[in-house]
């Protein structure tokens, strides 16, 4: 396995299914580069470099055949549970990405790492709003109780 030194120092970023190993580069946004199966971080080795003047670039080696670091032997490894994986990876190093790249072999992952963000956000927001109306019809009984 190739670890270029191009990519940044080498980190590690402890998630629930285990440790995952990142190389970062630059300061800025970040964004957070997601490789395929079968190969590590080092797929971004010639597009990461070249961002790090103006953004903070992370590349984690996910554990999809080619990673530095075993999972625990209970990590989810469906399809879901990898986008959950992603998900965790950039909480972990990133807080927020600005942006995430991902290779051709990680599409599925990304677009179930989306479909994750979007019910997680789109329930935060209906959890708020349904507070909200909650809040306010208790308002408005006490008022009709006087």
């Amino acid at each position: 396995m190739s670890v270029s030194a191009v990519l940044g120092e080498r980190r590690i970023a402890e998630t629930p299914a285990g440790t995952i190993e990142y190389r970062e580069r630059g300061e800025g946004s970040p964004v957070v580069f997601v490789h395929g199966v079968g190969v590590n971080g080092d797929l971004w080795r010639g597009v990461a470099p070249s961002l790090a003047g103006e953004h903070r670039c992370i590349v984690p080696d996910l554990p999809w055949g080619a990673h530095s670091r075993p999972l625990r032997a209970d990590a989810d490894l469906s399809l879901p549970g990898m986008a959950r994986i992603v998900a965790d990876a950039i909480a972990a190093t990133a807080k927020s990405a600005t942006a995430v790249s991902s290779h051709v072999l990680t599409n599925l992952i990304h677009i179930l790492l989306i479909n994750l963000w979007l019910r997680e956000t789109l329930n935060d927001a209906y959890c708020t709003r349904k507070r909200r109306t909650r809040i306010a019809e208790s308002r408005k009984s006490l008022r009709a109780r006087r």
